[in-house]
């Protein structure tokens, strides 16, 4: 393989385990199915399944699985936004995007205007665009919610990580302390 090939891969790599623990720190563990709210079931991590229950280190593995079927989705709208400006970070929302079930890689694929804006590096435009999508009614409800509402938008604005300081900072009530 080129080494153009083994950086991408890098990157992607990257990425997904990002994604992996932002999802797993932003959405909840269903260890049982529960309806998703949209007509379908949820079990582990923003994975529709069936009926059987399954453990902590199974919906780990799905979400890995889930990341690899986002990125695959994902990857040529990345490219040409080029990886190594975009940074895994902010792919690491995208694929979490990707993989909510009231969004999906087909409606992110479809946000021009984020695409637009990603390409340039504007980056606030981007984390502005993505406000402008259907995302914000996803985001609404919970402290949880609207804590992973604050974190993407600041991973796209910034290029950084969500931290569990970043966390701790924004209290219990969802608020900037």
């Amino acid at each position: 393989m080129t080494s153009e090939v083994l950086a991408f891969h890098a990157f992607e790599d990257l990425a997904k385990s990002i994604a992996l623990r932002l999802v797993q720190r932003h959405e909840p563990f269903l260890a049982q199915p529960a309806p998703d709210g949209h007509g379908g079931t949820m079990i582990g991590f923003l994975r529709a399944l069936g009926r059987k229950g399954i453990t902590r280190q199974a919906a780990t593995h799905m979400l890995r699985d889930d990341l690899d079927e986002a990125m695959v989705a994902l990857r040529a709208r990345i490219a040409a936004v080029g990886h190594e400006r975009l940074g895994a970070a902010r792919a690491a929302v995208l694929l979490h995007l990707a993989l909510l079930p009231e969004i999906g890689a087909a409606r992110v694929l479809s946000w021009e205007s984020l695409w637009s804006a990603l390409a340039s590096e504007r980056w606030n435009d981007a984390a502005d665009a993505l406000l402008l999508t259907e995302w914000p009614t996803v985001m609404t409800g919970t402290t949880q919610q609207r804590v992973r509402g604050v974190a993407l938008q600041r991973v796209i604005r910034t290029g950084n990580q969500f931290t569990d300081a970043d966390e701790r900072r924004l209290g219990a009530s969802g608020a900037p302390a």
